[in-house]
């Protein structure tokens, strides 16, 4: 686990966590629940194999869109 998540970059934890938590408790969109099946599918290809360099990027940028789509639209929606 410490390969896949090092201790330093406990950020992207949080984020996964968050982006988690927010597609359980919100609604689903067909584009988004599609990203986060394959966000997830790819986090768990890096627990299973070698999780560094580019192999990583795409399940975090993945993350990273649902994460900023669930952000700007949910939450900051309010201030618009």
């Amino acid at each position: 686990l410490l390969k896949w998540n090092p201790l330093y970059f406990i950020h992207r934890l949080i984020i996964l966590l968050l982006v988690i938590l927010f597609f359980i408790i919100n609604k689903k969109n067909l584009i988004i629940f599609v990203l986060f099946l394959s966000a997830t599918a790819q986090h768990i290809v890096l627990l299973l194999t070698h999780p560094d360099g580019r192999y990583a990027y795409l399940a975090w940028m993945l993350t990273l869109i649902c994460f900023f789509y669930y952000l700007f639209n949910l939450y900051l929606k309010r201030f618009k």
